[in-house]
């Protein structure tokens, strides 16, 4: 009788070993997502003030750091940082407004 309990009990301990594992893992991903929406909201955030003021401020690596976890569909993410870096550094106020916006229509929608 104790050799029964025993074995049923190591099964179920197994089993919710397992079904723990696999829920852990979902809580995971679905941390990964939220992470992911958190950089594309940063990256949007300031390209909206950046194409409204045309000014860098001292977040212009950082949010370059952030682009670079964004993923957008059909766009490679070296591409989106080569024409973030081209409007950060345009030396003319009206075009660096224009390629943030620009920049900023190729983001996903939240």
């Amino acid at each position: 009788m104790m050799k029964s309990y025993a074995t049923f009990a190591a099964i179920v301990l197994s089993i919710a070993a397992v079904s723990g594992c696999s829920s852990g893992e979902q809580k995971y991903a679905s941390a990964q997502k939220a992470k992911e929406t958190t950089s594309l909201d940063r990256v949007r955030e300031w390209l909206t003030f950046f194409s409204n003021s045309g000014q860098t401020d001292s977040g212009v690596s950082l949010i370059r750091e952030e682009l670079g976890k964004v993923s957008v569909p059909g766009v490679e993410t070296a591409v989106l940082q080569k024409e973030f870096d081209a409007a950060t550094s345009h030396p003319n106020p009206a075009t660096r407004k224009k390629l943030a916006a620009e920049l900023l229509k190729k983001l996903p929608a939240q």
